[in-house]
């Protein structure tokens, strides 16, 4: 039996549908319901340049922003 590393394990991940969603939701003008616990990274992809957006989620702490 082969056990399977922590490191070679996926973390789980949120559906594309509610990626959208969310992003959607961050940008409309209604955005303070969700924007206390989820904000969104956009990046620039290093080979194509196309931009992402992703949310994540984040809990403030004092002096400290942890993701």
């Amino acid at each position: 039996m082969a056990s399977t590393a922590l490191s070679e394990q996926q973390s789980p991940t949120a559906p594309p549908l509610l990626n959208r969603f969310m992003t959607f939701a961050l940008r409309s003008p209604q955005h303070r319901i969700a924007s206390r616990s989820v904000m969104l990274i956009t990046f620039d992809g290093r080979k194509t340049g196309k931009v992402y957006t992703t949310p994540i989620s984040y809990a403030r702490r004092i002096l400290k922003l942890s993701f």
